[in-house]
């Protein structure tokens, strides 16, 4: 009875120590599962960001351009030409674009191509990759010898893969070497009160 007791006993333990083994191979099996398909999930969406990086278009504003043409040097009275650049050299299209010009102080305007919306702003709209234009302004430019003329103009544009407005500023200056009236007077650099005196204009046309 003894050695049927101990054999009920050796079969039994075998029998749980055949069950543990399962359990045990089966809980490593739905670990190495679960951990496979973790790591496809992970690897998954590297993938995809990476893919979504390199097709998704970057905006960096500096390729966004922006330029005007001026002469350093002019007469007072005498015809300038501004010409203002500007072009979209990203590979984002713009959704919006307006450009704003401020004439400086002395300048008659003459003619302007093409023509402005709305005073100095112009209306662009949208601007594809690659695309610009140019403003050409023509006019008079007035001042005093050695001041300097300075012309303003800013570019306000929409990327299209932004909703807030960026803003590009340039500007050029003129020098006015010379004015067409020279003005030159002599006489006494000082005088008492009730004295006669003496002073002589010269005016001379250097136009």
């Amino acid at each position: 009875k003894k050695d049927s007791i101990r054999d009920i006993y050796k079969e039994n333990h075998r029998d749980d120590m055949t069950k543990l083994e399962r359990r045990k191979h089966s809980k490593f099996r739905t670990f190495f599962i679960r951990l496979f398909f973790f790591l496809v999930i992970v690897l998954a969406t590297i993938i995809g960001s990476w893919w979504f990086i390199g097709t998704n278009p970057k905006f960096t504003g500096e390729s966004v351009k922006l330029s005007i043409d001026a002469p350093e040097l002019t007469s007072s009275g005498k015809d300038v030409i501004y010409i203002v650049k500007y072009a979209n050299l990203e590979s984002v299209p713009l959704r919006t674009a307006d450009l704003s010009l401020k004439y400086p102080e002395g300048f008659i305007l003459e003619s302007v191509s093409p023509k402005p919306n709305d005073g100095n702003d112009w209306t662009l709209g949208t601007m594809s990759s690659g695309k610009g234009g140019q403003v050409e302004i023509k006019g008079k430019l007035l001042g005093e010898k050695d001041s300097v003329k300075t012309i303003i103009a800013i570019l306000n544009y929409t990327p299209s893969n932004f909703s807030s407005e960026f803003k590009k500023v340039e500007s050029a200056d003129t020098v006015i070497k010379e004015t067409p009236i020279l003005l030159r007077t002599e006489g006494p650099s000082n005088a008492l009160a009730g004295d006669k005196v003496t002073y002589t204009v010269f005016i001379k046309n250097n136009g």
